[in-house]
Parts: structure tokens; sequence; C-alpha cells
């Protein structure tokens, strides 16, 4: 039953750490290929153009580092469940002696 719960923190921190990788390649392969747009000529009246992003590209940018986040919480739930169960098992051990 203890191997259960500490292999299944472990599991935990492995998914968290593959989806950070993840969505870590996924931002490092958008900001390689979308660079930021140069600024338009300014047209006929000396008025500037404003550059922005599409929505789409924002968004698309977005998913991945609220998958960050997501990791995040995903690697630190497994370690407490590493921990309480190491913490567990010395209480355990603790009240045989």
């Amino acid at each position: 039953m203890i191997s259960n719960a500490m292999n299944s923190g472990v599991m935990g921190i492995q998914t968290g750490m593959n989806q950070l990788a993840n969505s870590a390649q996924e931002i490092a392969s958008q900001a390689a290929i979308r660079p930021d747009p140069a600024p338009a000529a300014a047209p006929a009246g000396g008025e500037q153009a404003e550059t922005t992003r599409p929505v789409a590209q924002a968004r698309s940018l977005a998913e991945p580092l609220i998958e960050q986040q997501q990791a995040l919480y995903q690697v630190q739930a497994g370690a407490k469940v590493v921990e309480t169960t190491q913490e567990t098992v010395g209480r355990l051990l603790n009240a045989l002696a």
C-alpha cells in the first residue's frame, strides 16, 4: 500500500515534468517560427499604423504557458504525496520500535 502511494507520487512528478518539457518545446518553436512583426510603414497622412499580433497567435502562446503552470502544480502535488508517504513510513517505524 505504501509503495503504491510512493509510485503514485513519483508518477505525478514524472507526468508534470513531461508536460513542462512539452509546453516549453511548444513555446520555443512558436518563438522561432513567428517573430514579432516589423512596424508597418506610415500611411499617407502621417499617421503611424498600429502593429498587433492576431488574437489566434496570442491565444496559442497562452495555452502552453498555462500548461506550464499546470505542470508545476502536478509536480508539487506529486512531491507532496512522496513527502507524506515518507513521513507516514517514518511514523510507523517509530511506533514499532
